[in-house]
């Protein structure tokens, strides 16, 4: 089993965040789930379009760490740790319907169900991971060395193995 079908069966154990209470919400391109500063109150499931996580410096510049998708979940987690606000901004960069499932909500949940607890706990270690060998690159190899990374991991999760090598059927921007 490699990493992306790990990544795959966990996605597919927090599906089972969709059975714990929650309220549905569509939001227009453009419009935040929440921003920095703003108390942590939930977690977010992506059903449908894409969400753009990053920060604002002072300077007034966007820095984007990460695009989540459907399927995936977003927010900052803080489970079983008391009240927390937003280190960062969730803004939807297409029109995106989620389900927002309440931290105390989530919290019963995980009690109650040992094997959602597990994937629980198994996605927020690998979703750490991810963004430590992301700031891991951008330190050790700079700029270059952190695209050329970039690069790779885009053609490991969505490239397709031909005989003459790998294609990689994705649109790159700048973005």
């Amino acid at each position: 089993m490699n990493a992306r079908d790990t990544e795959i069966g966990i996605n597919e154990a927090l599906l089972d965040l969709a059975t714990i209470r929650h309220t549905s919400r569509k939001y227009e391109k453009g419009s935040y789930l929440f921003r920095e500063g703003d108390p942590i109150r939930g977690i977010y499931l992506l059903r449908s379009g894409k969400v753009q996580i990053g920060k604002v410096t002072p300077e007034g510049r966007e820095l984007t760490l990460k695009i989540c998708g459907g399927n995936q979940l977003v927010g900052e987690v803080t489970v079983f740790s008391g009240p927390s606000k937003y280190r960062l901004d969730a803004k939807a960069i297409e029109d995106t319907e989620c389900l927002k499932i309440t931290i105390e909500d989530l919290e019963e949940a995980l009690q109650r169900d040992h094997t959602m607890a597990i994937a629980f706990m198994r996605w927020t270690g690998i979703d750490q991971q991810k963004t430590q060998t992301k700031f891991r690159d951008l330190l050790l190899h700079g700029k270059k060395g952190a695209l050329y990374s970039t690069l790779i991991r885009l053609s490991n999760s969505y490239g397709e193995t031909h005989s003459e090598g790998v294609l990689i059927d994705v649109e790159l921007t700048n973005q």
